[in-house]
């Protein structure tokens, strides 16, 4: 027995051991203390307290999904995406048990997953070396672990745009010969991708449409494989169907209002939106390759060509690491983007054509839809391109690698490029896993659990065996905490009331709590003229008792 398996042992190929390696060293980056780490703000309280009661059997199945937020829409008017995200959480909590780890897992998941779905992609057109080597960065890649480690309906989006762009691919180079499995996945990427978010909505059927249109112009016959697709989508969408039959297609009506009222409100000076689209584009992809700078696009290209006479931004311009992030973002988008454009009409290749081709497609339809999100761009909404810059950076060293092949310096140079940004992610992920190590993650704008947990035992050891407590404080503080502590009491049998300001008449014998910024000052000996009774920090945050 020990000799067959190391016969087998012996079979396994050298590349599978090193993806092996990559895969499980991404594994690990997304796990390690998910739990004390996960990100669990008023959202993830919403999501998981309504899977919950599905759980419970206290709610039926919902038949629909997240809410489009848009502060120009009445509420009664806002559009809901399909319910796919929720029957994940739900699932998750049916198996492992509901928790708010557990409603996490789906994303999880799906962020490990889509690891060696990457390689399986980037094989069709690069060489096993540069695939390897793209695949390790973005097992690495700070942006990707980020949006893999807590719940929140777009994080898996990486994997279905893979899923779907393989699948795709699959078709054109296949035709009529394309295995069922990838006709299945098609239908699954499409039907599961437009329940993840609005860009996905429009973005998905778009691409699927034109690469539709041009195949069965080349062979009518394949309308069958394609009705299969169609199918399996619409079984994914069930839910929704059935919703807009019993509510008379009022959420397809609440989607084409909140594009009038956005194509009302947003600014329509086609070329100024382009630039900024551009600029944020360029700014987003080196970001999400190297984690360098800020998560928010500035419009720093922009700014640059126009002198901004901004006194921040000049600043900003004085620091030697600005223009290096400047400078190697505009790199690294104009030359992959014209290696992309380039290749795309000289590649005499069929397979690698449509592999270009496609990418070509799927980032073009992006760059125009991505517009809308332009009132609010942060670089978490550029998380259906997160493929993009690590391919843009693959046609650049497979470009080098080709064109100066002799040459030992380029191959150097290329091992350094992939050494900066592996390097640069590390730094990111390293701060990162300091911040909680300190117990410092915690602020005036971000909750996660393991630190948020210290605080809510905190507020059930100085309840005073009631059933109700209060927290007052700065607006910001309640407004952030008050949700997510909320549910942490819950579990144990505490009610948490939110009097902001003291405006709600507290009862005499209930607990009070004031919840604030820490510092460095002595802790104050009475709040808004009450004795404090108690007090402990909890990283950047302190939480008084008061005398009530």
């Amino acid at each position: 027995m020990g000799n067959f398996f190391k016969d087998k042992l012996k079979k396994i190929s050298k590349t599978s051991w090193v993806l092996l390696g990559i895969i499980l060293i991404g594994i690990f980056l997304r796990t390690y203390h998910f739990h004390d780490w996960l990100y669990f703000v008023t959202d993830q309280v919403r999501d998981t307290s309504s899977a919950e009661k599905v759980i419970r059997g206290e709610a039926p199945w919902p038949l629909l999904g997240p809410s489009m937020r848009n502060s120009a829409v009445p509420e009664e008017n806002i559009f809901c995406l399909g319910p796919i995200y929720y029957y994940f959480q739900i699932i998750s909590g049916k198996i492992f048990g509901p928790s708010s780890e557990t409603m996490a897992y789906p994303d999880l998941l799906f962020g490990i997953l889509a690891i060696p779905l990457f390689y399986l992609f980037l094989k069709r057109f690069f060489s096993l070396n540069i695939s390897l080597a793209l695949t390790g960065l973005f097992s690495v890649s700070f942006f990707a672990i980020k949006y893999s480690r807590f719940a929140w309906n777009p994080n898996s989006t990486p994997f279905f745009v893979l899923l779907l762009l393989l699948s795709l691919y699959e078709f054109m180079t296949n035709k009529e010969r394309v295995d069922w499995k990838w006709i299945a996945s098609l239908g699954i990427a499409i039907g599961i991708g437009i329940q993840l978010h609005a860009i996905l909505l429009i973005l998905f059927p778009a691409t699927t449409l034109f690469i539709f249109v041009f195949l069965m112009k080349k062979n009518w016959r394949l309308w069958k494989k394609w009705a299969v697709v169609l199918a399996v989508v619409v079984f994914l969408y069930i839910p929704q169907i059935i919703n807009e039959f019993e509510t008379g297609f009022m959420n397809s009506r609440n989607f084409v209002y909140s594009l009038e009222t956005k194509n009302r409100n947003e600014n329509n000076n086609l070329l100024k939106n382009i630039g900024e689209d551009a600029d944020c584009h360029i700014e987003a992809n080196f970001f999400m390759l190297s984690s360098l700078g800020e998560n928010t696009c500035n419009l720093s290209y922009i700014k640059i060509l126009f002198s901004s006479k901004s006194a921040k931004f000049i600043a900003k311009t004085k620091n030697n690491i600005f223009w290096l992030e400047i400078i190697s973002g505009f790199l690294l988008s104009a030359f992959g983007y014209g290696l992309l454009i380039y290749h795309s009409f000289k590649e005499t290749n069929e397979r690698k054509k449509y592999f270009l081709r496609l990418i070509t497609l799927y980032a073009t339809l992006s760059f125009f839809i991505m517009q809308s999100i332009l009132v609010n761009p942060e670089f978490r909404y550029f998380i259906n391109t997160l493929f993009i810059p690590f391919i843009l950076l693959g046609f650049i060293i497979d470009f080098l690698l080709k064109k100066f092949y002799r040459r030992s310096l380029v191959v150097s140079i290329s091992i350094c490029i992939f050494i900066f940004f592996l390097t640069t992610n590390i730094f990111s992920i390293q701060s990162f896993a300091k911040e909680f190590s300190a117990n410092t993650a915690n602020d005036a704008h971000f909750v996660f659990l393991g630190e948020t947990e210290h605080m809510a035992n905190y507020l059930v050891d100085y309840s005073k065996n009631q059933n109700e407590i209060y927290l007052i404080g700065g607006s910001m503080y309640v407004s952030t905490f008050s949700k997510p502590l909320g549910y942490l009491l819950e579990k144990q049998q505490l009610t948490l009331i939110p009097a902001e300001n003291m405006v709600r008449v507290i009862p005499p014998e209930k607990p009070l709590f004031y919840i604030t910024q820490n510092s460095d000052e002595k802790p104050d000996l009475e709040i808004r003229d009450r004795k404090v009774e108690n007090y402990k920090n909890f990283g950047r945050i302190r939480i008084y008792q008061l005398e009530n």
